[in-house]
C-alpha cells in the first residue's frame, strides 16, 4: 500500500503547539460494537475523527494502520460555544492527541466521499470502516453507498444510531440491499 505524497495526507513534521483536548462522544457502546472487528483488522478507515478519541482507542486495541478521514471544519450541529471554540484548532488538536500513534495513523483532510475516492485510487483495502461523520440522512446514506460501492462487503460499523436521521439512513441502506443491522442503541453494524 503506497499513499501518494499529498499535503492533505499525514502528520506535520513538528508537533503543533496546542493543548491536548480529548473531547468526544465515543464511549462504551461504541467500544462494545467495535472491539472484535478492531482486534482482527490490519487496515481501518475512520470516517469522522474529530479530536481523535475513537482513533486513539482503535490504536490502543489493534495493530492496524488507521486512515482518519475528516475535513476538521466541524459541522452544523456544532453550535454550542464550547464546540465553536474548538473548531479553529480541530486538526492541530487531533495531531497533538494522536501524536504517540502517528506511525500508524494517516490523517486525510478531505470530506468523507472525497476521502473514500482517494483511498480507492490509492488501492487501500480496508478490513473495517468506522462511520462517524455527518448525522444528516443524505450524508449518512451517501457514505454507506460509497463505502459499499468502493470496497464491497467490508465490515462497516457506525456511531449515532440513536439519531433518527442516522438510523433511518442505515435502515434504508440495509433494506435496499437485504442486509441486516445490529444496533445497541448507540452504535450499529451492517451484517451481510
Amino acid at each position: 500500500m503506497i499513499i501518494s505524497k499529498n499535503k492533505l495526507v499525514g502528520f506535520p513534521k513538528i508537533k503543533p503547539n496546542v493543548a491536548e483536548d480529548y473531547h468526544g462522544w465515543f464511549g462504551p457502546k461504541n467500544e462494545e460494537m467495535l472491539l472484535q472487528d478492531v482486534r482482527k483488522s490490519k487496515v481501518i478507515v475512520e470516517l469522522g475523527s474529530w479530536l481523535g478519541k475513537s482513533t486513539i482507542w482503535i490504536c490502543k486495541n489493534s495493530n492496524a494502520i488507521v486512515f482518519a478521514v475528516d475535513h476538521w471544519e466541524g459541522s452544523k450541529e456544532h453550535t454550542s460555544e464550547e464546540l465553536l471554540l474548538k473548531i479553529s484548532s480541530l486538526q492541530e488538536t487531533f495531531f497533538v492527541n494522536c501524536w504517540n500513534f502517528r506511525s500508524r495513523i494517516i490523517p486525510i483532510k478531505m470530506k468523507t466521499i472525497e476521502g473514500i475516492d482517494f483511498l480507492k485510487r490509492e488501492n487501500v483495502i480496508p478490513d473495517l470502516i468506522y462511520l462517524d461523520s455527518s448525522h444528516e440522512y443524505i450524508d449518512v446514506l451517501a457514505d454507506l453507498e460509497k463505502c459499499y460501492s468502493s470496497f464491497g462487503k467490508v465490515s462497516m460499523i457506525g456511531d449515532d444510531c440513536n439519531w433518527k436521521t442516522v438510523q433511518d439512513a442505515v435502515l434504508y441502506f440495509c433494506n435496499k440491499y437485504k442486509f441486516k443491522v445490529i444496533n445497541n442503541g448507540r452504535a450499529y453494524k451492517i451484517v451481510y
